[in-house]
């Protein structure tokens, strides 16, 4: 890990933080967490549950995708954010998100920023009908009775069958 400043070409992401570059299981768990992030915000944006169809694709942004375009570009798509407020002081600084949702493609859009250094995408898919956009996303996830909000991207293998 080396110090380094956190900022963007066009400025939207800033901050300076040890640089962070997350292990695979990290990774995973960091996702399902987001993806539990990606369905409440959903939720209390829309005062609805997602149904189960829904498709919630996770891309994690940490200080050591910096060089990354995707993070911009999707920043400049979704514009102003809501931020954490207590009474009225706004702390913005350390939370924010942006939110974007197209009902008649059934496609929502959801950034989140913690401390100007961590935070997610996520392409919420409502009732799964556009797989394509959903293809380079690396995690992805659905919610079941049974099983409650879990990883079907990348599948994971069963440690009850192979230890």
């Amino acid at each position: 890990m080396t110090s380094t400043p956190i900022s963007t070409p066009v400025g939207l992401i800033t901050g300076h933080a040890t640089k962070l570059e997350l292990t695979e299981k990290t990774s995973q768990n960091f996702a399902k967490w987001s993806a539990k992030q990606a369905y409440a915000y959903w939720s209390e944006e829309n005062k609805a549950c997602l149904s189960a169809e829904a498709v919630v694709g996770i891309v994690m942004l940490t200080n050591d995708r910096k060089a990354d375009k995707f993070p911009n570009e999707m920043a400049k798509l979704l514009g102003s954010g809501r931020t954490m407020t207590h009474g009225k002081k706004s702390f913005g600084s350390q939370f924010f998100y942006r939110y974007s949702r197209n009902p008649e493609q059934g496609i929502t859009l959801i950034q989140a920023v913690y401390h100007e250094s961590t935070g997610f995408f996520a392409l919420i898919d409502e009732l799964n009908k556009h797989p394509e956009l959903q293809s380079k996303i690396p995690f992805r996830f659905k919610t079941s009775n049974a099983m409650g909000i879990h990883m079907i991207y990348p599948k994971s293998r069963s440690r009850l069958l192979f230890g």
